[in-house]
């Protein structure tokens, strides 16, 4: 039995939705900021959401779980719960042949 006070690090099904939603952003262009309409966008075309009252419930609870980041101006950017999954800029991408 685990403790309740662990964190819980199962893949939920809002958790599969939240990474298909970023995966949505990244083919779009948006690799590290996003607009808020941009985000809505992405939660309808791969999300069962599209009410506007789902998307942006949404969008909270992503935030709330650590998936996006709110900034300035109604930009969104990776939270710390997709810092492992995100992509590495290209300074950081070690070259395997060399």
């Amino acid at each position: 039995m685990t403790s309740p006070y662990q964190p819980n690090t199962k893949h939920t099904k809002f958790d599969r939705n939240a990474k298909a939603v970023l995966d949505h952003l990244l083919s779009q262009g948006f690799e590290f900021q996003f607009p808020r309409a941009k985000l809505a966008e992405a939660v309808r075309a791969v999300t069962p959401y599209w009410r506007y009252d789902h998307v942006g419930a949404f969008i909270q609870t992503m935030v709330a779980r650590g998936w996006i980041m709110p900034t300035a101006g109604g930009v969104y950017t990776w939270g710390p719960r997709a810092e492992d999954w995100k992509p590495k800029p290209a300074a950081e991408v070690v070259r395997a042949d060399g």
